[in-house]
């Protein structure tokens, strides 16, 4: 292999390294949504079929960022929520307004105060109503307890959106 040939390898090497850590970073960060518009999430979910699980946390908590870096990032990654639940971030802190459910402008203190959120993380799964239809987790020990309290939650969630598709289809039907 001539000197050229040796270079230009060793630039293509360090190229597909750059774009693979870039690659990783930008993916890790583009996994979790933060939302401000739960409307649109309904649009998306309801398209799915599927639940929508409201995370939230802060950017100041410790155990916020273990619990995204340690669960639902890889959890996402893996594509393991696919066809299960939409995930969305709300910054409990952020102030300002977010679209509800309903298509209204409310002010985010309001909305995260309907859900009683007293410590964070805390992940609650909805309908497209926005009503609760599992048990929330609040607080964050460790990967593996957490995983099995979220899939749990997520089959709960599941069947109440099923139960609750059933008895709108009855009340359409008669």
């Amino acid at each position: 292999m001539s000197s050229l040939e040796l270079k230009k390898y060793l630039v293509f090497l360090f190229l597909t390294a750059i774009l693979t850590i870039s690659g990783s970073v930008f993916s890790a960060n583009q996994t979790i949504i933060l939302t401000d518009d739960c409307s649109a999430d309904v649009v998306e979910a309801k398209e799915d079929g599927v639940p929508i699980m409201l995370v939230f946390g802060t950017d100041d908590c410790g155990y916020c960022k273990r619990m995204k870096q340690e669960v639902l990032v890889p959890e996402l990654e893996s594509h393991h929520f696919d066809h299960r639940v939409l995930v969305r971030e709300l910054d409990i802190k952020s102030g300002g307004k977010i679209t509800d459910f309903d298509g209204n402008r409310v002010r985010t203190g309001q909305f995260v105060n309907r859900y009683e959120i007293f410590a964070t993380p805390t992940v609650i799964i909805v309908d497209y109503q926005g009503k609760p239809i599992s048990a929330p987790i609040v607080g964050y020990n460790d990967a593996t307890s957490y995983k099995q309290l979220l899939n749990q939650a997520i089959d709960d969630a599941t069947m109440g959106l099923a139960i609750s598709k059933k008895q709108n289809l009855a009340k359409t039907v008669f």
